[in-house]
């Protein structure tokens, strides 16, 4: 391979400007329409160095061909010409095209969460304007944009010694279509797009919890190019109850005050489901402050792990204490010490 460097005698980092000075003092010395009166041996010889310089100043003054150049020159990946580069630019062309997602938050009450519910979800999306047909142009007109020539993509090139790094992203000028238009549309003010409240019914199952999220594909934003519409994601926050405790994904918790004496002679009680609904519980002689009554089957199903099967509900005793004794109770109670 040629070292377009070492003959127009400047080193890798040379600038367009010292390429140029260099190349216009050797073309005086070996350009061949100067060597005239020269044998024709030295006049071959001119011929050859002048083509080299020209090529190298050719090669070395255009920005993607000093690239390709040193690619091959550093033994980087190269077949037949084929600039790796290339790869990337010519991947956008297979990349499918998303639209923006579109991102809503749900609140439910915790009695929702625990039974499953219908509801209702407003929304709003971009879609293409329906005046300018998503062009953003007014008369229908589109001009090749002259920044990234009509890729849609910004490739910047940096040198640091020996490497190259390149950097592509989105055209900032068309927003990475590969098109402008002169008139914008009056209608979306050349965006190409208008907002649409949008309808969408959920089933949503036991078992959700706050943070949970679910997606719902194909809701989301018209993208700007042909392709694919954008998802629908929907976080839900579920209400605090004070009644309830919710330890895991699936384990629900309660804490009945129940007053000490009936804990210790025993007692029957009925407690509260978020479904409405009354689960009756015995609570035998003895029971001590904290002792815990778990119900299988009545906590909240585990969404995590897929299994629609609920979990448990944990009932745990609070003692209640009087927070005034009668003489009698006292002197009861002394007995009861005594025994």
């Amino acid at each position: 391979m040629k070292d377009y460097y070492k003959i127009l005698g400047v080193n890798e980092n040379a600038t367009e400007e010292e390429i140029q000075k260099s190349f216009r003092k050797l073309s005086i010395k070996w350009n061949p329409d100067g060597w005239v009166g020269g044998t024709a041996e030295e006049k071959e010889k001119a011929e050859e160095v002048f083509k080299d310089i020209s090529e190298a100043k050719d090669i070395l003054t255009n920005p993607q061909k000093r690239e390709q150049y040193d690619m091959e020159r550093q033994g980087g990946p190269q077949m037949g010409g084929f600039n790796p580069f290339d790869m990337f630019r010519n991947m956008r062309q297979n990349i499918v095209i998303k639209g923006d997602d579109v991102h809503v938050t749900v609140n439910l009450t915790f009695k929702e969460s625990y039974e499953g519910v219908r509801k209702e979800i407003k929304y709003k999306k971009n879609v293409k304007c329906h005046h300018c047909n998503g062009t953003g142009s007014e008369d229908g007109k589109e001009e090749t944009c002259p920044y990234c020539n009509g890729s849609g993509m910004i490739t910047e090139t940096q040198r640091n010694g020996n490497i190259i790094f390149q950097n592509m992203h989105p055209c900032q000028h068309c927003h990475g279509t590969g098109r402008i238009v002169k008139a914008p549309c009056k209608q979306c003010n050349g965006t190409g797009f208008e907002e649409v409240d949008c309808l969408e019914i959920l089933n949503i199952p036991p078992g959700v919890f706050s943070g949970a999220k679910m997606s719902i594909r194909g809701k989301g934003s018209t993208p700007m190019e042909k392709g694919i519409d954008g998802d629908l994601i929907i976080t839900f926050n579920v209400s605090v109850n004070p009644y309830y405790e919710r330890l895991d994904e699936a384990t629900l918790v309660h804490h009945e005050k129940v007053p000490f004496t009936q804990a210790l002679l025993g007692c029957d009680i009925e407690v509260d489901v978020p479904d409405d609904s009354k689960i009756k519980i015995k609570i035998p002689e003895l029971t001590s402050d904290g002792q815990e009554f778990v119900q299988h089957g009545k906590g909240f199903p585990n969404l995590v792990n897929g299994d629609t099967r609920r979990g448990d509900y944990r009932i745990i005793i609070d003692y209640i204490y009087p927070k005034k004794l009668t003489k009698k109770q006292k002197e009861l109670l002394k007995n009861f010490n005594n025994d």
